[in-house]
């Protein structure tokens, strides 16, 4: 369920009245649901506090958070305060704390209220008592026996169905007033029904102190354009100058105002009514901002009372103003305003006052709770006190996940962890969890980026739908020396305590000479193994101020584990000669620390087995330690079932940024009396190809298989560490392996990328050696200019002037021959063959047959019928012509 600001104002009336009773409870999360849950319920302490997986966990109990449990329906938990009394003589033998809780949709017992529909209830809830809350009793002079009542024979009524008492309440702390609001209190006439809205004081000890109506007698002839729907009590707050101030975001068409005056209330108080202007040039704000939807005051700059309002709807996004009382003017006179970043965002729904800075200067906390992007949902801004100027300045920007909610409520949450600054909680009750609560922790930069701790309803309690939707904190209800935070839930009718666990500051120490550890011992002063072995002390002291309720005969055990050789991925060491262990090089133990030998450091002894000597680089441990809870035993399961209204105090924890410790053990080298290996690794190259000609190395033909780099690196001064050689070849030239020309065991190469070969020199190569070596590469039948380069390094401080490198280059050229004339093809004729008879007839005949034919044409010509003597006289003829 959701309730917006235009159903907190003016939204209908619903939800039928449940049954009016409240319940304390304890909460423990277990995995589990056996027959020892009541038990359970009551042990909080003695409850095993595993680690919650959530890495933002600190010192705000989840786990064992303390339940009031409401009448259902009755939106108990819409607004908490923290609230304490104690008798200034005795202060810790009578000190009683309270949280005081606002059910606005409770159907009210109070004898003032008898027979109102839902008109709301104020609740007292004892922290340090397993008991149901207190219905506190209202009677102000408009209390009657019925729900409408009258000031006066023919005055207005008072009408108190659905006025939401318990809107909001607020307390001036420690033996100060308190104040509990109903803005839909109504006051009724023949025609009329003014929604104007009603507030009570309490007295220090919760009793009904006064009435408050800031808008009674004022005009309404133009309805809600003047008083009629003045709405006061939609937020309040006590300064510690003892002002009343009460929001109303309703006059003058929701303009909205702000009233204060003396909650004493006595002659000598000034008891005038004081206000933000809602008319003419010193109104700031236009209709329908809802100036007094929230509300802070506080001695702000130079000392001075100052009242800052929120006005959610002003100019769009939301504005905030910073307002002060002047001499003579009962306006209260606006010296800076705050604009929003977002349209539709409510800058300003909520506020908050704290010091996040540590600079004695109280700072502001403005909630956005509506502001929206696509990953971000709610905006909480920060501005830092500029005590100088007067003024406030950014200081920097919080959200939340995406329709969160983030900054629905905020809460100082005083000095959760001891550190001297302010911490903040942040409500998000419409997180998918059920609602969550972030802390913030303060620091002399101001508010840390990152949340501290993140309680989600689902680490609390089951089935939880709005926690985070009210928040009060700053008072150590327990009295264990740390602030706790009240949380409401108004969909569940709950509010939790969550009690702030003592935090012991353990100091640690590892003694032991682990500067100079030498790795060619060749066994372990164990007795029994053969390698070598160096070991240290873990040593822990208990040196917190407050640790709480730990007395001086109690004593913490504390259960710590070792990892060694963090930073390798091949541990070179083992807490165990065997290794049996998966993890051989993780250690965990446990010891005890006695709380009434604090400040006497207790030890234990831990060896380390040496695998690997290879000795550059120190060896890094990391050390975390935790707080093991005591185990439960039937005389204590006894001793809490006996006291039956008594709430168990909350187990110490560790001081998180504090409970690990990264130490080194450095190996003893052979590098002079300053420790730094200086070494002198010089290096020399030159190839051998099959011929040389002109001086340009050239390999004949492509097909000579093979080109050689001969290498020589020599270390002239103090050991190199880790000395490593590198060669980048041409990718026509194949690396096919390595030949040492001088005998070096501890050379290893490989090809490591598809152009580059590297080779291990020696982890050190000790001053005064040597290595001389040839690598081999395949042509591949391949022709062009090829380039090599060589490189050595070393983890030692190397000498500038060496030479760390060289560049060889050379050519590979075809082969060429002369080009000699092709020979023509030659193709051999076939082997005759006689023809075949029938072809040598058919051709006989064929010939017979032409022959006739050629005769007879003759014939039939006349050739045959010519004369001798016609063919001398034809030739004579053409001769005599």
């Amino acid at each position: 369920m959701m309730i917006s600001m235009q159903h907190l104002l003016l939204g209908p009336l619903y939800c039928a009245a449940g049954p009016a009773k409240t319940k304390t409870t304890i909460l423990t999360k277990s995995p589990t649901t056996t027959t020892t849950v009541l038990l359970l319920l009551l042990l909080p302490v003695y409850v095993i506090l595993t680690l919650s997986p959530c890495s933002y966990s600190y010192n705000l109990d989840e786990h064992n958070a303390i339940l009031k449990q409401g009448p259902k329906g009755s939106y108990f938990g819409y607004s908490v305060a923290q609230h304490a009394t104690y008798d200034p003589q005795a202060p810790n033998e009578t000190y009683k704390s309270y949280i005081i809780v606002g059910a606005p949709r409770d159907s009210s017992r109070s004898a003032g209220l008898t027979g109102a529909q839902r008109p709301g209830a104020i609740y007292k809830c004892q922290f340090n008592q397993l008991k149901t809350c207190q219905q506190l009793e209202l009677d102000s002079p408009l209390s009657s026996s019925s729900s409408q009542s009258t000031t006066a024979t023919t005055g207005p009524v008072a009408q108190r169905d659905d006025q939401w008492l318990g809107v909001s309440v607020k307390s001036q702390g420690e033996n100060g007033f308190a104040v509990a609001c109903a803005h839909k209190f109504v006051m009724r006439g023949p025609q009329y029904r003014w929604p104007q809205g009603i507030c009570y004081s309490l007295t220090s000890n919760l009793t009904y102190h006064r009435t408050w109506q800031p808008c009674l007698n004022r005009p309404v002839n133009k309805a809600h354009e003047e008083y009629g729907s003045c709405q006061a009590g939609t937020s309040s707050d006590i300064s510690d100058t003892s002002d009343i101030v009460l929001g109303s975001p309703g006059p003058y068409t929701w303009r909205g105002s702000v009233f204060t005056n003396s909650i004493t209330f006595t002659a000598k108080d000034d008891r005038t009514w004081y206000m933000a202007p809602v008319q003419g040039d010193e109104a700031k704000v236009y209709k329908y901002s809802y100036l007094g939807m929230s509300i802070v005051t506080g001695r702000f700059f130079k000392g001075q009372t100052h009242f800052i309002s929120g006005a959610p709807r002003s100019k769009e996004s939301g504005q905030v103003l910073v307002m002060s009382k002047q001499t003579g003017d009962s306006n209260l006179k606006t010296i800076q305003m705050l604009d929003g970043e977002q349209m539709g965002s409510s800058f300003g729904y909520t506020l908050a006052k704290m010091d996040f800075n540590g600079d004695g200067h109280l700072d502001l906390i403005v909630a956005a709770p509506f502001y929206y992007n696509k990953t971000e949902g709610g905006a909480v801004y920060l501005f830092a006190n500029d005590n100088n100027k007067q003024l406030f300045v950014p200081a920097g920007k919080l959200t939340g996940k995406p329709e969160s909610r983030f900054g629905f409520a905020l809460a100082n949450c005083g000095d959760l962890n001891h550190d001297h600054y302010e911490d903040l909680a942040i409500g998000a009750p419409y997180d998918p969890s059920g609602g969550a609560v972030y802390i913030y922790l303060g620091s002399a930069q101001g508010l840390r980026p990152n949340p501290s701790q993140i309680i989600r309803a689902s680490a609390v309690a089951s089935n939880m739908q709005t926690f985070g939707y009210s928040l009060s904190g700053g008072l150590d209800l327990d009295q264990n020396g740390y602030p706790d935070l009240a949380v409401g839930s108004y969909s569940d009718d709950q509010v939790l305590i969550l009690t702030a666990r003592p935090i012991v500051k353990i100091t640690t120490k590892i003694e032991g000479d682990l500067n100079r550890i030498d790795p060619n011992k060749t066994s372990c002063d164990d007795g029994r193994s053969q390698v070598p072995c160096f070991k240290f002390n873990a040593c822990f002291e208990l040196s917190a101020a407050n640790i709480g309720s730990l007395q001086p005969a109690d004593s913490l055990k504390l259960k710590y584990r070792i990892e060694a050789d963090t930073s390798q991925k091949y541990p070179r060491v083992s807490f165990q000669a065997n290794e049996n262990s998966e993890t051989p090089n993780v250690m965990e133990r446990e010891i005890t620390i006695s709380n009434q030998n604090r400040g006497i450091k207790r030890c234990n002894m831990q060896r380390v087995y040496i695998k690997n000597r290879s000795a550059q680089t120190p060896i890094q441990f990391m050390m975390t330690y935790s707080l093991v809870p005591p185990p439960v035993s039937k005389q204590h399961l006894a001793s809490i079932l006996s006291l039956k209204d008594a709430i168990p105090a909350p187990f110490p924890i560790l001081n998180q940024e504090e409970a690990k410790r990264a130490f080194s053990a450095r190996f003893l080298r052979d590098c002079g009396a300053n420790d730094i290996c200086e070494s002198y690794l010089d290096l020399n190259g030159s190839l051998q190809m099959p011929r040389e000609t002109l001086g340009i190395n050239e390999a004949g033909y492509a097909t000579d298989k093979q080109v050689n780099v001969t290498i020589k690196v020599d270390n002239k001064n103090e050991p190199a560490y880790e000395a490593k050689l590198f060669v980048n070849h041409p990718a026509n030239l194949a690396y096919s392996g390595f030949k040492p020309l001088k005998q070096h065991p501890l050379i290893e190469c490989a090809s490591i990328e598809k152009t580059l070969v590297r080779c291990e020199l020696g982890n050190p190569m000790m001053k005064g050696g040597s290595v001389k070596l040839m690598m081999m590469f395949n042509t591949q039948n391949q022709a062009g200019t090829f380039n090599f380069n060589l490189m050595v390094n070393t983890t030692s401080q190397n000498a500038k002037e060496a030479r760390t490198s060289a560049d060889l280059s050379g050519t590979i050229r075809k082969k060429i021959e002369p080009q000699l004339p092709a020979k023509p093809p030659v193709y051999p004729e076939p082997p005759m063959q006689d023809p075949p008879a029938w072809l040598i007839l058919a051709s006989i005949l064929l010939g017979i047959l032409l022959f006739s034919a050629l005769f007879y044409c003759l014939w039939v010509n006349g050739f045959f019928e010519r004369s001798k003597a016609q063919y001398t006289a034809a030739n004579t003829e053409d001769i005599t012509n």
